[in-house]
């Protein structure tokens, strides 16, 4: 026969711990006082004592999942732990980025060489395009001297050596008379 059960004031002092160890023991005192309870609470509270037989057969099964569930995840933070993809990984990018960078320098430089061309191509278009309208002034310089050229050789009058001196000596005859009378003219006037 069962321990009599304790008064409730007893009861209200013990720790839960001490009160229910197990399911065993909420059957254990149920069963001592079923005859007292009405028959309408004894069927609610009946299969609260016969929790732990159901919950046991549905427990294998759980643990068997749990079990599996925890490997899983186990397994899983291993894999997030193990680093040495991302470092073979890393490893294997910084070759290629440290030759990008590289390369960024590189195009940096060439820009500036690209840019000092450029300006001196500029300046050597703008040099052919002077020289290019200096010789177009000079042709057309050469075409006038050329036009005046044909207009004094058609006032040329072809004829011997003799002749043309003949005139050449009266043209000096003319301008020494007219030399003459400029001076005659300046000694009167002083």
């Amino acid at each position: 026969m069962p321990e009599p059960i304790p008064a409730p004031e007893v009861l209200l002092a013990l720790p839960s711990a001490q009160l229910v160890t197990s399911t065993t023991t909420v059957a254990e005192v149920l069963g001592s006082m079923l005859h007292l309870l009405p028959a309408s609470l004894r069927n609610t509270l009946y299969p609260a004592a016969n929790l732990n037989f159901l919950l046991e057969d549905s427990q294998g099964p759980l643990q068997a999942a749990l079990a599996g569930q925890c490997s899983l995840l186990n397994q899983q933070k291993a894999e997030l732990d193990d680093d040495s993809n991302q470092n073979r990984l890393r490893s294997r990018l910084a070759n290629p980025q440290s030759e990008k960078h590289r390369i960024k320098e590189e195009m940096k430089k060439l820009q500036v060489v690209l840019e000092s061309t450029e300006e001196g191509i500029q300046s050597t278009m703008a040099e052919l395009d002077e020289a290019d309208q200096a010789k177009q002034m000079l042709k057309k310089k050469m075409k006038q001297g050329m036009s005046n050229m044909k207009c004094l050789s058609r006032q040329i009058i072809p004829s011997d050596d003799v002749s043309d001196q003949q005139i050449i000596a009266e043209v000096d005859k003319v301008r020494m008379t007219a030399l003459s009378a400029v001076r005659y003219f300046l000694s009167k006037a002083q």
